[in-house]
């Protein structure tokens, strides 16, 4: 036998074989993958930001407002960016809080 199919876990293997054919004299092998789905009760969740009560010049404000000498000092570039990034988000969850939504559909 040349080729092999070789797979790390049988129990996810319905069938396999070889198909023997009349064109050639090489066989051509199959695997049968099984797949398995969540059940339809589950429901699974994400989160997103809330832009419900979002406001463009409220987030403007909290960006002029905000204090950014902290960031604009710093001498390090990575400290600098984790500061920026920290302080940013901050803001932005003010504004737009991250909140969880439950999803129906699969």
């Amino acid at each position: 036998m040349i080729d092999l199919n070789v797979v790390s876990d049988c129990d996810k293997v319905v069938q396999s074989g070889v198909l023997k054919t009349s064109f050639s004299d090489h066989f051509a092998m199959y695997c049968t993958r099984k797949i398995s789905r969540p059940s339809i009760g589950t429901r699974n969740s994400v989160k997103l930001r809330s832009l419900k009560n979002y406001s463009k010049e409220a987030f403007q404000a909290s960006l002029l407002s905000f204090d950014w000498n902290l960031v604009l000092l710093c001498n390090d570039v990575v400290e600098t960016y984790t500061l920026f990034e920290d302080s940013f988000l901050s803001i932005i969850d003010t504004v737009a809080p991250v909140k969880q939504v439950r999803i129906k559909q699969r």
